[in-house]
């Protein structure tokens, strides 16, 4: 996922990459790369975010933020990630092998 100029072959200005989530775990994973050409901006209520298994996010080629101030349960990475970028809110914790289980609400 991108939105930097550089990648996509767009004219104009980069915007934020936001993903948000709510009651489970955004789980970046096998590879995938987030990328913008602005600012990263993680939302997760009632869950956390876990960047594994040679994933990358990138804000603005590091100059820009990777916001994790509203990732309820946390940021976590694999040891084999790359995070470029400055961290605004929760830093990224070591180990994220066992997701955990996140039920959709009260039962």
């Amino acid at each position: 996922m991108t939105t930097d100029p550089t990648r996509t072959g767009l004219a104009g200005g980069a915007g934020n990459v936001t993903i948000s989530e709510q009651n489970q775990w955004i789980d970046v994973n096998d590879h995938a790369t987030i990328d913008s050409g602005r600012n990263v901006v993680f939302v997760v209520k009632h869950g956390g975010l876990c960047v594994r298994n040679a994933s990358a996010i990138e804000a603005n080629d590091g100059s820009g933020t990777i916001n994790t101030k509203k990732v309820d349960d946390g940021a976590h990475q694999g040891d084999d990630v790359r995070i470029s970028g400055t961290v605004v809110g929760k830093p990224f914790f070591p180990s994220c092998l066992v997701l955990p289980s996140v039920t959709a609400g009260p039962t």
